[in-house]
């Protein structure tokens, strides 16, 4: 199975050094791995693309920091 190129923007949930979970109104906030990406808070908006492999669980996104765009 190959990791699927994905895109999801949102409100950003649970920063820690690792990572976050972005909420884009779906009910089911997405885990995001993003190895030392700073700069980021709960509640800030943020875009970001990276790849997600679906059958594994829980499901996430891994993404390095220069793909993450935070808007507010």
């Amino acid at each position: 199975n190959l990791p699927y190129r994905f895109a999801v923007w949102g409100i950003v949930q649970d920063p820690t050094a690792g990572g976050f979970k972005i909420d884009d109104g779906s009910g089911a906030p997405v885990s995001v791995a993003a190895p030392g990406y700073a700069g980021i808070a709960a509640g800030d908006y943020a875009s970001l693309t990276g790849l997600v492999e679906p059958w594994k669980h829980p499901v996430a996104v891994q993404c390095d920091p220069q793909d993450i765009v935070k808007w507010r």
